[in-house]
């Protein structure tokens, strides 16, 4: 039976350091947090793989040495984290990797402080360099020949604000596609989940003489890609990006006077 040990047994330095000897006795919160830490490492270690189900409630509670109530309460967790979506009268249900909470983080520091938008934008920035460097060395015809569609649907769209816009969202995701590193895709369409109101709002307002400039910035990273340049792939997005922060700039400004003015 693996056993789970109480904090009096623990040698972290909170432990070590704490003003206060830790508790002896676990309530079931307790308990039931070190068990979701115990399941979380079998899911993320593969053990339980996604779509299948976690033992049976029975089974985790005589293994632990808990009772039942408290294996429910760590499912709960496990749950809360997006680990397991808990089916009635079937189980636990191990769910494959998504970005919702990459996605919940950005958005709760963004609503937390809204002028967090730059330092969001920073990340975003420097993820999209790597992302097109890469997508320079990866590109394929097909990956070009999608690209330059999306470009042209910008191009047509000068009347369609959402079109533009999606487009223009859509170009970076495929590009963090292209690049080959899943990690830096799931980063950069989180943080796009997060701005994409503001981005939305933004080609909205966006005068008739902007749209050509956006196109053609979006066209010139094609342009470096299809070249497989590297360093002139970076320099146009490098661009691409001064070009959005100079038009967001004031943009947000103006919104956040208008949300936010003293009454």
């Amino acid at each position: 039976m693996t056993t789970l040990l109480p904090p009096a047994y623990s040698t972290s330095v909170e432990t070590l350091f704490a003003d206060e000897p830790a508790p002896t006795t676990l309530n079931r919160n307790t308990l039931a947090s070190q068990l979701a830490e115990k399941l979380t490492q079998r899911i993320l270690q593969g053990e339980y793989p996604p779509a299948s189900l976690l033992p049976a409630e029975q089974a985790v509670a005589r293994e632990f040495g808990v009772s039942r109530p408290v294996v429910r309460e760590a499912i709960r967790e496990l749950s809360g984290r997006g680990l397991v979506r808990v089916i009635n009268h079937i189980g636990a249900e191990v769910q494959p990797i998504n970005t919702d909470v990459l996605k919940l983080y950005f958005e709760r520091a963004l609503h937390a402080d809204p002028g967090s938008w730059r330092e969001i934008m920073d990340v975003r920035r420097v993820l999209e360099a790597r992302s097109v460097a890469l997508a320079a060395r990866n590109r394929t015809e097909e990956d070009i020949r999608i690209l330059r569609q999306l470009v042209e649907i910008m191009r047509r769209s000068a009347n369609k604000p959402a079109d533009h816009s999606a487009a223009d969202l859509r170009i970076h995701l495929e590009i963090g596609r292209i690049s080959g590193n899943s990690f830096i895709l799931h980063l950069i369409s989180s943080i796009q989940d997060t701005l994409v109101l503001i981005i939305k709002a933004l080609h909205a307002e966006l005068l008739d003489d902007s749209l050509p400039v956006m196109c053609k910035l979006h066209e010139e990273i094609v342009d470096a890609l299809e070249a497989g340049d590297e360093e002139r792939a970076v320099d146009a997005m490098e661009v691409h990006f001064e070009n959005a922060l100079e038009r967001l700039e004031p943009f947000i400004t103006r919104k956040m006077n208008r949300e936010y003015r003293p009454q």
